[in-house]
């Protein structure tokens, strides 16, 4: 199926990536590749400590629309990306591409994701890349078009032997350095407090559950606010994560 045309996309973007001195830098060189010589410039980098932890990457690195997408898609769609549904997530386990036209029969969610979601933002052709990141961590790579022919069979062949091997790269890239716990200087009774802000939990639950007065609560997040340097709720639930630990820094500057 595979042409010598497709053969040396394949090699130009292994060229690109192969000296990658971090995961930061692999993903920027991927997707600039991809770009060039597929053409796909509507992409996204997500990584995670898991395949479903992925998803909730607040930092990910996004080209083309999907900048202007993300915050929506971090709002009401992380949890229902469809790549995360039984039958595309069985086609990423098995060939670390898969692209949901296809996937004859989507789930409601994944439906949902497709309809409500993409084809709403204009993109019509949606393919998915699972790679292996150091230390068990895992990457997504999220491919989008406009027209929803950009990756047919021979695409997808050349996308599933490129994974393959960018595999081989990603996983063996040096591990990222563990950045400073940012509610270090916090009492327990703080992080408490801070991880059920990150939950989404409002003053008067969060006194509820911790058997506080809602007044202390308050004081409570007021002053980690102040010691973390958060503006607002919202900010400090992005920097404690959705498991209660620090999230991620950005790894590299939205194009």
């Amino acid at each position: 199926m595979l042409r010598e045309a497709d053969y040396q996309r394949v090699f130009d973007v292994l060229e690109r990536c192969d000296e990658a001195s971090s995961v930061p830098d692999f993903a920027a060189r991927l997707m600039d590749a991809l770009a060039g010589t597929f053409n796909l410039r509507h992409t996204t980098f997500f990584s995670g400590a898991t395949f479903r932890a992925a998803f909730g990457d607040a930092s990910p690195l996004l080209n083309g629309r999907t900048p202007a997408m993300f915050p929506e898609y971090h709002d009401r769609w992380s949890d229902r990306d469809a790549f995360a549904t039984a039958e595309p997530m069985r086609l990423l386990r098995e060939t670390n591409v898969a692209s949901l036209s296809e996937v004859r029969h989507l789930d409601g969610v994944a439906a949902a994701y497709l309809h409500g979601f993409m084809f709403r933002h204009g993109l019509y052709s949606v393919t998915g890349m699972r790679l292996r990141l150091p230390g068990g961590g895992q990457g997504m790579v999220g491919l989008f078009d406009q027209d929803p022919r950009a990756v047919g069979e021979r695409e997808l062949a050349a996308l599933r032997l490129l994974a393959r091997q960018l595999n081989v790269i990603s996983r063996n890239l040096p591990a990222p350095e563990q950045r400073p716990d940012p509610l270090a200087g916090l009492s327990e009774r703080r992080r408490e407090v801070a991880a059920l802000v990150a939950e989404g939990l409002t003053n008067a639950a969060i006194a509820d559950q911790l058997s506080l007065a809602e007044d202390t609560v308050k004081k409570y997040v007021s002053r980690t606010l102040a010691a973390t340097g958060c503006r607002s709720r919202t900010e400090l639930a992005l920097l404690v994560g959705p498991t209660g630990q620090p999230a991620p820094l950005s790894r590299a500057v939205v194009r």
